[in-house]
């Protein structure tokens, strides 16, 4: 493993959360952002990611720490080279699947820090959200917002009135362990060094 050099290629919206990880699980992996604001905008994702793949050395091998964020994302991956994080958007890969599905289905509309701090320049600006349109649009699709605690940064109490305002839906606070994304983290890394044939998957029929 000494001799392999590990590179995350991650949302931003994740990079407080493996900063701290990277920290206090003493990781030896690269890590390199791209904003998250592209997930806005699918292709734009796309050209960026694949330019920073492209870029990737001989002897480095990539982890990938995006959700289902453009058409193409599976196909992005490389047997023994890159792999992806499994999961299907940002949140389903930093909870358990099981209180993932559970909180969706209760109609669970989540925040991380940095949209949350953002939460305008993406409601408003991105989206076009009157505070009209927003109440009506998310008071049918969801019931309640949940903004996920990673105890990396304060909880930011005023914006998330803001927020609950804006959208007519009262907020919980969930504090979320980071020892799930740490421990897939880790899993990767192992799985690279340790298996020849590179990351095992799981075969679906």
């Amino acid at each position: 493993m000494q001799d392999q050099k590990f590179k995350c290629i991650s949302c931003s919206i994740f990079k407080d959360i493996l900063e701290a990880v990277k920290r206090k699980n003493d990781i030896n992996i690269e890590l390199t952002y791209i904003s998250s604001m592209l997930h806005m905008f699918p292709q734009k994702l796309e050209k960026s990611l694949s330019k920073k793949l492209d870029d990737i050395k001989e002897d480095e091998k990539i982890l990938l720490l995006f959700g289902d964020c453009h058409p193409h994302m599976n196909e992005m991956e490389v047997d023994n080279k890159i792999v992806r994080m499994p999961g299907i958007n940002c949140i389903e890969i930093l909870l358990e699947k099981d209180e993932y599905r559970r909180l969706r289905k209760e109609g669970a509309f989540f925040l991380l820090s940095e949209w949350t701090h953002r939460w305008r320049e993406v409601f408003m600006e991105e989206l076009g959200l009157s505070e009209e349109v927003a109440k009506g649009f998310f008071n049918d699709c969801h019931t309640k917002l949940i903004y996920l605690d990673t105890k990396v940064s304060e909880i930011p109490v005023k914006i998330l009135d803001d927020i609950s305002n804006f959208t007519g839906l009262p907020y919980e606070i969930l504090e979320i362990d980071l020892e799930v994304i740490s421990t897939r983290v880790k899993d990767l890394i192992n799985n690279f060094s340790n298996t020849p044939d590179g990351i095992e998957r799981e075969q679906t029929v």
